[in-house]
């Protein structure tokens, strides 16, 4: 068996590592132009080492020019994967985007909940999202804990 000195092998796994993010970088400077963002998150609750038996879902869509869009929280019956259309009562929000900035491989959106008299007490209504376009994640918090979705939908139009 050959040996390959770590000189190489660094030149073989940079040169890789580089071929591999050519689409993603060569997409990135496009989410800094105008467009309407649109995306959908998802993750299972409770956490592991729980079984899942609801899915928390953040989706909408942001126009990038003016900062400002609909999203929509919803806690789902059934696992990711597995969810139903039967919503969790008292968890359904409408989010009113009122900012977003690019920050380094997505985006940081800010925004409010529509109606915070639905609210718990010690939640907020502000809600920060942050969306990481290369690891396709969306993190965020819910009822108070930080949660990391996995992003099944991320998409940039004009």
């Amino acid at each position: 068996m050959n040996s390959i000195g770590r000189r190489n092998f660094l030149k073989i796994t940079g040169t890789v590592g580089a071929v591999a993010l050519l689409p993603v970088v060569r997409w990135l400077p496009d989410w800094t132009r105008d467009g309407i963002l649109t995306f959908r998150g998802m993750i299972g609750l409770p956490q592991p080492p729980l079984p899942a038996f609801a899915s928390y879902v953040l989706q909408g869509s942001v126009d990038l020019n003016s900062g400002a869009g609909p999203l929509v929280q919803d806690l789902l019956a059934g696992a990711p994967g597995f969810t139903s259309d039967i919503a969790l009562p008292g968890h359904e929000r409408t989010i009113r985007v009122f900012g977003v900035q690019p920050v380094e491989g997505g985006f940081l959106i800010r925004g409010a909940v529509d109606d915070p008299s639905g609210l718990r007490s010690g939640e907020s209504p502000r809600m920060d999202i942050r969306l990481d376009a290369v690891g396709r994640r969306a993190t965020t918090s819910f009822m108070g804990s930080a949660v990391d979705l996995q992003l099944s939908e991320l998409a940039l139009s004009a």
